[in-house]
């Protein structure tokens, strides 16, 4: 869809340009038409007759002036084209900041939860030690092995990253499909990928998703 509307446009655009051109041409074509003509019959000389001038202008006015406004319909169709083309790069514009706007917040919040850290709540006193608290990339990563006693958080926030994820491919499949090439989509693609990389090994610890929602959430990063 979104090949075919920029293959559109851009022949949309080429086709205006050249029908412009071939007005301009044209109505050069049409004045010297006219007047190289009259010229000639008044024996190639510059009146200084006022009376000749205004056979003349009754003479370019009768047979030029109708040429000429038709050109000048035209041109005003094509200038309204031109500025429905605008209009409709402008709303594109306008789509492609909301996109942007969607993914930098989403970015903002699977970074947050990265940030997170895998604690246990203390349940009073006399409990054996509670472990380090870990970090919710460093597992993510495999620097660091997932205590057991993490586990259960580690599985509420893996599923929270795995939605926020899945809002953020979608967003991504939207952009591409609605606007008009950008090379910044192609920068959130790979970051998507990466995050979808540190999850995959975990998929086991998805709540109610795992490796089908995963291949979803692929799918919309690949475009495919």
């Amino acid at each position: 869809m979104r090949r075919w509307r920029e293959a559109w446009d851009e022949a949309e655009f080429d086709g205006l340009a050249w029908i412009a051109g071939a007005l301009v041409v044209m109505a050069v074509l049409v004045v010297m038409g006219v007047a190289i003509p009259y010229w000639w019959f008044v024996g190639g000389r510059i009146s200084g007759n006022a009376t000749d001038w205004a056979q003349f202008g009754d003479y370019f006015g009768g047979v030029a002036g109708p040429l000429l406004a038709v050109f000048s319909v035209v041109g005003l169709v094509l200038a309204l084209l031109l500025q429905g083309r605008q209009i409709r790069q402008a709303e594109e514009r306008s789509i492609a900041e909301q996109h942007l706007r969607s993914l930098q917040a989403l970015s903002r919040e699977m970074e947050l939860l990265e940030a997170r850290l895998l604690t246990v709540p203390a349940t009073g006193e006399g409990n054996p030690a509670l472990p380090v608290p870990q970090s919710m990339a460093d597992v993510l990563d495999g620097l660091a092995p997932l205590h057991p006693a993490h586990r259960p958080m580690f599985r509420r926030l893996a599923t929270l990253y795995a939605q926020v994820l899945g809002e953020y491919a979608a967003t991504v499949a939207m952009y591409r499909e609605n606007v008009l090439p950008y090379w910044d989509v192609r920068t959130f693609e790979r970051r998507g990928r990466g995050w979808l990389a540190r999850l995959q090994p975990h998929a086991g610890s998805l709540e109610g998703m795992g490796v089908v929602a995963l291949a979803v959430i692929e799918h919309h990063l690949r475009g495919e």
